[in-house]
């Protein structure tokens, strides 16, 4: 039991291996076949380390690296940047802002894996290149025509609550 209330959903913000194995995600796998409720993954650095190609991530998970969900009130929708010399794709933007205008009063909380523009990145630095920082700036435009309520990232390996853009991160 994960709590005293039954979850609608978990998130993952990724690197739920080490090296993205099939054996790694079939590890995990089975350890979410006990639970009662879907689980959400983001795919992450270490998940694509085997297979950049992100096919044992989908198989495993049956699901695409990066889409929505509608649960209840609460759109979540999932984005891939893992690879930190691409970023978002240029698909993946083109979807995102569709599939935004189609949810214009919803709960639309937004998970990827490494995030940018955090407090105390210029001390710890990031791992962004010129391709990634052009996808972030694209999806930072994204972000101003759109409503969003939350974002959750992963890669940092801690917790830190920050304010991105006027969303809380």
């Amino acid at each position: 039991e994960v709590g005293a209330k039954p979850l609608a959903f978990l998130l993952n913000v990724a690197d739920t291996t080490e090296d993205g194995t099939s054996e790694e995600f079939a590890a995990v796998k089975e350890v979410e076949s006990t639970l009662s409720f879907p689980v959400y993954h983001i795919v992450g650095n270490h998940d694509i380390k085997t297979d950049a190609s992100r096919g044992l991530f989908t198989e495993a998970f049956r699901q695409s690296p990066w889409g929505s969900h509608d649960v209840g009130a609460i759109h979540l929708i999932r984005l891939d940047n893992a690879d930190r010399k691409v970023g978002f794709s240029a698909d993946q933007l083109d979807w995102l802002a569709t599939d935004l205008a189609a949810h214009p009063d919803s709960i639309n909380l937004l998970a990827y894996h490494r995030p940018f523009d955090y407090p105390l990145a210029n001390v710890l630095g990031d791992d962004e290149t010129g391709t990634s920082r052009a996808s972030n700036a694209k999806l930072v435009e994204l972000l101003g025509q759109h409503n969003i309520t939350q974002i959750f990232s992963g890669h940092l390996h801690t917790y830190a609550a920050y304010t991105f853009h006027d969303i809380p991160a």
